[in-house]
């Protein structure tokens, strides 16, 4: 649910921002995406200067740093967080 409103909110930003910069997004592309994914993959990884949305999710991925963590460290989230998956807690 959180991530489907999560889409509809930058899809309807990226409307805007394509009324405003045409030469740089446009609404058949915006039309396009289906998912966050695609939405990264078009919008956010271009804007913020990524190859793609996988190269901009494995470099904003806190999960990178959570080896080098020294001290023991509780980290508490939302167990029904729908927008993380199983994937992102580890449990042990």
């Amino acid at each position: 649910l959180y991530s489907k409103r999560f889409y509809y909110k930058l899809r309807d930003h990226l409307l805007l921002r394509a009324e405003q910069f045409p030469d740089q997004i446009t609404k058949e592309e915006i039309d396009a995406c289906d998912s966050l994914v695609d939405i990264d993959e078009l919008y956010t990884s271009r804007a913020h200067d990524f190859e793609n949305a996988v190269d901009y999710y494995e470099k904003n991925s806190s999960l990178q740093f959570l080896e080098k963590i020294k001290i023991p460290t509780l980290l508490i989230n939302a167990k029904n967080d729908g927008f993380l998956s199983e994937a992102c807690y580890p449990i042990e």
